[in-house]
Order: structure tokens, then sequence, then C-alpha cells
């Protein structure tokens, strides 16, 4: 910004509490599902695995929400035990796109996939 940028918010005021706060990291999910022309999860446990509820979910829900594609790093020999991946297998089983570990360019995998244009 100290250079002529812009910061954008839709927030006028500070947090009041915990809760107001963790909150609004599931809005911020929200808006980037919203924008965004494809949402990649990499890794995320599932909703109280372990007390690691990841904010992933929000952002996967909403891209469902929005029609937006979705994809999930994913390597089924590899991670299929370990509990770091159950949203990502939550994911792949309600819809999502497997994209393996080994795809050396994602993006491009996706912007032909999804016919984005990508000025890269």
């Amino acid at each position: 910004m100290s250079n002529g940028g812009l910061l954008v918010s839709e927030y006028f005021r500070d947090v009041h509490s915990r809760r107001e706060f963790i909150g609004r990291y599931a809005e911020r999910d929200r808006l980037q599902a919203m924008f965004a022309g494809a949402v990649v999860l990499a890794a995320s446990y599932s909703k109280n695995d372990y007390g690691k509820d990841s904010g992933s979910r929000h952002a996967m829900g909403k891209a469902v929400e929005y029609g937006v594609p979705r994809y999930v790093i994913y390597d089924a020999a590899r991670d299929a035990a370990d509990p770091m991946y159950n949203l990502s297998r939550e994911e792949l089983a309600s819809g999502a796109k497997a994209i393996t570990p080994e795809t050396t360019d994602v993006i491009k995998v996706i912007a032909t996939d999804t016919q984005l244009e990508l000025d890269i």
C-alpha cells in the first residue's frame, strides 16, 4: 500500500471475540471460492479430525455451491492411510477431480480442463 496499492476489506471494525475472529476465516474462504476459476486442495484433515478442523472444507463447500471446479492433489497409493488426506478423500468421493503430486504443471492442467484463460 505504501507504493499506491489498494487494500479492500469487508470489515470496518476489529473483532470482539475469538469466535468472530475464526468466523472471518470461513467468510474469507467464501470470497476465495467466489472469485476463483478453480479451487485446489493440497491436503487437509476432515471436520473434527483429531481436533484439527480445517478451513479448507469451507472453501471446497463454497466451490460446490458456486459451481467452481474442485481439484485435489492426491496419490491413492501414498495417501490412502494418512488421516491428513481425509478431507481430500471426501472431496474426491463428492466429485472433485484428482491431480497426482507428480503433475508438474498443475495450473496448466486445471486451465486446460476448465478452459480458463491464463496470463502467465
